[in-house]
């Protein structure tokens, strides 16, 4: 691996980790690291469309529904019953559904979070997890905590993580 590449890796990795927890401790939690409970926490709907079988869908999807953020639902959307994906997602023991309408057309993953939101009303707010991604129990808190009423959206840089140490 070149060494500007490897600089470039850590430098990022460096943002992220700034970025990441510079300011969280004191949103949510009192200098002695207990919870204030005084900012609201709002009712998240975890969004995460599925097509086909992802390296590690199992593990990703459980990944999800293990949050230190309580108040959330996380459902996986998939076209039909058909897909590859139900399997792992009936093996995680997530909750899934059927999109709308099938895509022909159209981005199916965009037809799949339509069709969520349009079944998942009564969220305050609601969060797009891509299947092939790994998360930490903090990574809803830490998304949730960036917003107020000024911030109604945030999103999350991900870590790329090759398999068994290859570069991809």
């Amino acid at each position: 691996m070149p060494l500007l590449t490897l600089f470039y890796y850590v430098l990022l990795f460096l943002i992220w980790l700034f970025l990441t927890y510079s300011g969280i401790k004191g949103l949510f939690f009192n200098s002695t690291g207990e919870e204030s409970g005084s900012k609201k926490r709002p009712k998240v709907l975890v969004m995460v469309p599925c097509k086909g079988s992802d390296i590690d869908l199992e593990r990703n999807l459980k990944s999800a529904m293990v949050q230190s953020y309580l108040n959330h639902k996380v459902v996986a959307i998939v076209e039909s019953d058909d897909d590859l994906a139900v399997a792992s997602i009936k093996a995680a023991k997530m909750d899934y559904i059927i999109a709308d309408v099938k895509c022909v057309k159209c981005s199916g993953k965009v037809r799949n979070l339509a069709s969520a939101i349009r079944r998942f009303r009564d969220f305050d707010a609601y969060c797009i997890m891509d299947s092939d991604v790994h998360v930490g129990p903090n990574w809803l808190f830490d998304l949730v905590s960036q917003m107020d009423d000024n911030t109604g959206i945030v999103t999350a840089f991900p870590i790329f993580s090759p398999i068994d140490g290859a570069f991809w």
